[in-house]
C-alpha cells in the first residue's frame, strides 16, 4: 500500500514503534547499515538492487510511504518499454528477474499522490530479492521474497523522474497486512535488522562528513547517535 499517513501523522506514531506489531516481532541483534543519500527532486534518494540478476534502482526514502513501489514498463494494460518508459528513466524491468513471483494480494488503486496528483495510481503486488546498500559487503544486505508494489498505471509519466522507486518507512500498525510492510520491516522480520531507524540531513551543518559527503544519512536498524 502507498501513502495513507500524512507526515504529521507519521511523527505522531514514530514513538510507538514498539507497538504490538513490533513487540510481537522477534528481537534481533543485527548490525545497522548506514546509507548516505543525495537530494532528488522529491527528497533524499539512494540506490538499491532488486531482482536476479540484480537491477540498480534509485529509490526515494519516504517516511509517509509503506511497501516499496517500483516503476515498471507496465501501463495501459500491457507491458511495453517504448510505451511506458521514457528514454533515460530509471525503472525495474520485472520480466528480466528470474526470482520475481506474483503475490496473492489484489491490485490496489487510489487517487492523489504527490507523484501523480489527481490521477489513478494503481499497483500490483509481487515478491523478489532486494539488496540494501551496505558498505561492509559489495552486494549489500540482501533479503529474498520482499513484497513490493509494481506500477500498473493507465498512462506513461510525461516527464523524466530522477527516481525509479519509493522505499517506505511508515510505521506498521496492528492489523496491517503485507501490502503495508516497508522493506526495512520485512528485513527486521527476517532477523536482518533491528526495528530502529535513524535519519539526519547535512544541509545546515558545517560539512557533510556525517553524511559521508552526501546530503542525508539514514541508518536502517540503528540510530545516528
Amino acid at each position: 500500500m502507498g501513502p495513507i499517513l500524512s507526515f504529521a501523522a507519521v511523527l505522531s506514531v514514530l514513538t510507538s514503534l514498539t507497538s504490538a506489531s513490533v513487540i510481537q516481532s522477534r528481537a534481533v541483534k543485527a548490525s545497522p547499515i548506514r546509507i548516505p543519500m543525495k537530494q532528488s527532486i522529491h527528497g533524499p534518494a539512494f540506490n538499491i538492487k532488486v531482482g536476479n540478476p540484480p537491477q540498480d534502482i534509485i529509490v526515494l526514502d519516504d517516511w509517509t510511504w509503506h511497501s516499496t513501489w517500483l516503476y515498471t514498463p507496465h501501463c495501459k494494460g500491457h507491458y511495453s518499454i517504448p510505451d511506458c518508459v521514457l528514454p533515460g528513466q530509471n525503472f525495474f524491468d520485472y520480466i528480466k528477474s528470474s526470482t520475481l513471483k506474483n503475490a496473492s494480494d489484489a491490485d490496489q488503486t487510489f487517487l492523489g499522490t504527490d507523484y501523480t496528483p489527481g490521477a489513478p495510481f494503481t499497483v500490483s503486488f509481487a515478491t523478489d530479492e532486494m539488496c540494501l546498500p551496505n558498505g561492509k559487503h559489495p552486494k549489500g544486505l540482501c533479503q529474498k521474497n520482499v513484497e513490493v508494489e509494481l506500477s500498473n498505471l493507465a498512462f506513461r509519466f510525461p516527464t523524466l523522474q530522477d527516481i525509479g522507486a519509493i522505499i517506505g518507512l511508515a510505521p506498521v500498525l496492528p492489523g496491517f497486512n503485507g501490502t503495508y510492510y516497508p522493506a526495512a520491516y520485512q528485513f527486521m522480520q527476517a532477523g536482518q535488522l533491528d526495528h530502529i531507524v535513524g535519519w539526519h540531513m547535512c544541509g545546515g551543518l558545517k560539512n557533510k562528513n556525517t553524511c559521508q559527503g552526501q546530503d542525508y544519512l539514514t541508518i536502517y536498524g540503528g540510530t545516528d547517535t
